[in-house]
């Protein structure tokens, strides 16, 4: 799975010489990992790039996030604002030496690329909380697959499929749920989850575990 996440530094406004501003602590790029992206997101193919200003406080601290310009999606807006927030840390800004409220701006990009699949979470098995991903899903061989069948060379095509799921987390059954693929791609998806550990069953509300099903995306 190929999903560029970047983030971009941008050029500080100019300060006076007795000024210094808000300085990441860290490096940018591990604020917002390939793992962040958001499953409703990756499902719809959604896509766009979030600048956003973060309002730091005298103690280093961030104290509010700002998107300064949307990448049209309130999901991916909301998504760079939550995990800058949680994770990053600064040097406060100064003037003449004494720490003094400052801001921090920046923009990350999200895109969906290359092959990957990943659990529609809208999707309501019979469980009472959901069977979910044990495993990250970019040890199934998408890539492979097509090499062999030689669809490697194709425009990206999208598959669904319907995978139930025993109480030890084990795939019992496969079956497709339509996609705009041919039928080769069809062909292939199932057969992705055979003889793989990737799920955590799901569970009855005292907590037992339970047979469930769960509908996976897979993106050639």
């Amino acid at each position: 799975m190929m999903i560029g996440l970047v983030l971009i530094a941008l050029q500080a406004a100019p300060v006076p010489p007795s000024a210094a501003p808000a300085r990441l602590l860290g490096h940018p790029g591990a604020l917002i990992l390939r793992d962040d992206y958001p499953a409703l997101a990756m499902i719809d193919d959604v896509q766009g790039a979030t600048a956003f200003s973060i309002q730091v406080r005298p103690d280093g601290r961030a104290s509010g996030c700002t998107v300064t310009a949307s990448s049209g999606s309130a999901l991916l807006d909301d998504t760079t604002c939550s995990l800058v927030m949680r994770r990053a840390r600064f040097s406060a800004a100064t003037a003449d030496g004494i720490p003094v409220a400052g801001e921090w701006r920046n923009r990350v990009v999200w895109r969906v690329s290359g092959q990957y699949a990943v659990i529609d979470p809208r999707f309501d098995g019979p469980a009472r909380v959901a069977a979910r991903a044990d495993a990250p899903f970019s040890q199934l061989p998408i890539a492979a697959a097509l090499q062999r069948s030689g669809l490697a060379a194709t425009s990206p095509a999208t598959s669904f499929v319907l995978v139930d799921i025993d109480r030890s987390g084990n795939v019992t059954r496969c079956t497709n749920d339509g996609g705009d693929g041919s039928i080769v791609h069809a062909a292939l998806a199932c057969p992705l989850f055979r003889g793989k550990s990737l799920f955590i069953p799901g569970f009855d509300r005292d907590g037992n575990a339970q047979a469930d099903r769960v509908r996976v995306k897979i993106r050639w």
